[in-house]
Order: structure tokens, then sequence, then C-alpha cells
């Protein structure tokens, strides 16, 4: 199921909700959906991201 999928029912919703409990409970990634692949190949850059990012008004960058 994606964005543009039409949803087909509480049998997707059930299955999502089963998910993510045995997620929560064993932890994040134990189970995915075959689409996202064993090995991620991307990560997101932080070589430019503020420790304080979102806790510190000054941090915030300034456009004109």
């Amino acid at each position: 199921m994606n964005v543009f999928t039409e949803f087909k029912g509480k049998k997707y919703d059930q299955v999502s909700k089963v998910l993510d409990q045995l997620n929560l409970h064993y932890g994040a990634g134990t189970l995915r959906m075959a689409g996202e692949g064993k090995n991620q190949k991307w990560s997101m850059k932080r070589e430019f991201l503020r420790p304080h990012y979102t806790t510190n008004w000054n941090d915030i960058i300034k456009v004109k």
C-alpha cells in the first residue's frame, strides 16, 4: 500500500497494527514490509544539522 492505493478495508489495518505492536515489543525494524528491502542504500545527510535545531531559536536558519 502507498499514498495512491485505495484503502481496501480493515484487513490491512489489522496487519499494520500487529506489525506495529511486534516492533514496539521487540524493537524498531524487527519486522518490515518486503518492499522495504533488507539493506537500506541511503541515509539522511546530517553534516549541516545543528545540535538544537528544534529547541533553540538561535539555531534556526534565517533566510532573507
